[in-house]
């Protein structure tokens, strides 16, 4: 009997914090990631970022699986983040090609850190939803400049300076982005759905392994949709605010047309 309340309790241990491993996973290759930029080994501080995203996209649904969910699990998880996808691609891209400038190479390295700080800090305090987010994802974000090292003739201008800081402004905006980790169950019930997040994971672990290159560009077409998606809600909206205003006016003005003729004729 306390052989099997023993393993009963291991194996509960296990079903807690199984998820909570894999986020100090993505931390320890967020660390590693750092130590091999400063030691001049890119490719391989590139390809720990790219896993580190893998693990970020697997705890979570391992926590929603298992039952696990924690406000524990959520704060090891931002502070994995702003470690694996704040600091670590901006230390690859400063030793890359950002110390060539100066002072001005410190500024990415201080504000894209900062503003995803920030993101995660709002997302901690949000209410969470599988439709989508606030701002840019610091995973995307962070994928997108590890990927970006790839390719030096991005590089080799001001863009390696800008890249960084117009991803720092999506990350604090209220631009909606769509959620790529949907919840669980809503992912059983519809196959489709399904199907295609798969798909896009193993379409993003292929890119990885044979065509790094390729990571950059799938990225890159999730921050222009949000972007655009965002831009057109705007203009909808501040179409919808001038129409509301021009009914009201017209309205009033009606109304007073209306109280002018009854006075005259009364």
């Amino acid at each position: 009997m306390e052989v099997k309340l023993f393993w009963e309790n291991i194996k509960e241990i296990v079903r807690k914090n199984l998820s909570h491993a894999v986020t100090l996973g993505n931390l320890s290759l967020g660390t590693f990631s750092i130590i091999y930029a400063i030691e001049g080994n890119y490719e391989l501080s590139i390809s720990l970022i790219m896993l580190a995203m893998l693990f970020d996209g697997i705890d979570g649904k391992l926590a929603v699986k298992l039952d696990a969910c924690s406000d524990l699990g959520k704060e090891l998880d931002s502070l994995s983040d702003i470690v694996s996808f704040g600091l670590a691609p901006m230390v690859l891209l400063y030793t890359l090609y950002l110390s060539g400038f100066g002072f001005f190479g410190l500024l990415p390295l201080l504000i894209f850190p900062a503003a995803g700080v920030c993101r995660l800090a709002r997302f901690n305090n949000e209410t969470s939803s599988s439709i989508g987010f606030t701002g840019l994802p610091i995973t995307i974000a962070g994928g997108v400049i590890a990927s970006l090292a790839l390719h030096e003739f991005f590089l080799q201008t001001w863009v390696s300076l800008l890249i960084p800081l117009v991803l720092s402004f999506l990350m604090v905006s209220n631009i909606p982005y769509p959620a790529l980790k949907k919840n669980h169950d809503d992912m059983n019930s519809n196959l489709f759905v399904f199907v295609l997040f798969y798909s896009g994971v193993l379409l993003f672990v292929l890119s990885v392994i044979f065509l790094p290159e390729l990571v950059f560009y799938l990225l890159s077409i999730y921050v222009f949709f949000g972007f655009i998606h965002g831009l057109y809600r705007f203009v909808k909206r501040m179409r919808t605010e001038y129409c509301s205003c021009e009914s009201s006016t017209e309205n009033l003005i009606c109304e007073g047309t209306t109280e002018e003729f009854v006075k005259e004729n009364s």
